[in-house]
């Protein structure tokens, strides 16, 4: 694993910090039927589906994750040394990635008068 490779994944998550609250932002404001009713209930249609799909894969999560498991396995035995390496790479990459947004997001939570932490978008 390459330390640059997490240094950029954390840069990436950091810079994506602008991104990330703009696309909240816009979802909210759509969200509160601002620009149509319409695309308020679209939404909350896409939200709902999103719902749906997130519950059917939690209730029988086994033979989704044998199917994930079986063809990542061979697909990783298949690679040479060069692709192991880059797939590593990846990895750390995708580490420091995760690692910035956690820390992005510890980042951003502020202090309400009432003594309670809320996060930001």
């Amino acid at each position: 694993m390459d330390a640059s490779n997490i240094a950029q994944g954390i840069w990436d998550s950091i810079t994506g910090l602008p991104q990330s609250l703009y696309y909240g932002a816009k979802r909210t404001y759509i969200s509160t039927g601002a620009v149509g009713y319409d695309r308020k209930l679209r939404n909350y249609r896409e939200n709902e589906r999103f719902y749906q799909v997130v519950k059917l894969l939690i209730s029988n999560e086994e033979p989704l994750r044998r199917l994930v498991t079986v063809v990542i396995t061979e697909f990783y035995r298949k690679l040479d040394a060069q692709g192991k390496e880059a797939i590593h790479n990846q990895l750390a990459y995708g580490a420091g990635r995760i690692g910035g947004a956690t820390g992005r997001s510890g980042f951003c939570v502020t202090n309400n008068s009432d003594g309670n932490y809320q996060e930001l978008p």
